[in-house]
């Protein structure tokens, strides 16, 4: 064969780049879990902030990973929740976009998702 064309199978990654949209809640809720885990245990904290950074940059290679969480408030469709690795309590709550992963928030589990979501 001649010419240089790629195989059909061969996949650009700049075209499938995920761009991660960190919201401003998302990383209050960040350091509020830091500061809060810190008072504790400050290694533990670290390992926190690291879990959340890693598991986002997972999520934005896989979106589809995280469960998707239904609500009866239509704004919050399409929203999903993954476990941050190691701090099982804690959910990375975010929505994708093409091209977009959004972290939306950073919530205990043990909390109503829907009404932290929907307040201010």
């Amino acid at each position: 064969m001649s010419g240089t064309k790629e195989p059909r199978w061969s996949i650009n990654a700049k075209e499938h780049e995920i761009r991660i949209r960190r919201h401003n809640r998302a990383k209050g809720d960040l350091a509020i879990a830091f500061l809060f885990l810190g008072e504790q245990n400050f290694d533990a904290a670290q390992r926190f902030v690291i879990a959340v950074d890693q598991d986002l940059k997972q999520l934005a290679a896989m979106p589809g990973r995280g469960a998707m969480r239904e609500f009866e408030n239509p704004a919050l469709a399409g929203i999903r929740s993954w476990p941050v690795s190691g701090f099982q309590n804690y959910l990375i709550i975010y929505r994708t976009h093409p091209g977009i992963l959004e972290f939306l928030a950073l919530i205990h589990g043990a909390r109503d998702i829907e009404n932290v979501l929907l307040d201010p």
